[in-house]
């Protein structure tokens, strides 16, 4: 629902939720970026990719494109 929202801080919050959720469940944000990662601002996708390695944040950024 948020994936849009063009404000900055907005984008931050839904990164960081996503980012402390994968400390529960990484498979889940994993599957959850799969699906949604091309369409992601690019500030939510950082802060929601935090925590992962580097080959996996390049996957995804990759998916911008």
């Amino acid at each position: 629902m948020l994936r849009n929202d063009d404000h900055d801080s907005i984008r931050k919050a839904t990164g960081g939720l996503l980012r402390e959720a994968s400390k529960k469940d990484r498979q889940q944000l994993l599957r959850f970026l799969d699906q949604h990662a091309a369409m992601m601002a690019r500030t939510t996708l950082s802060y929601a990719m935090e925590h992962l390695e580097k080959e996996q944040k390049d996957h995804y950024r990759s998916m911008k494109r």
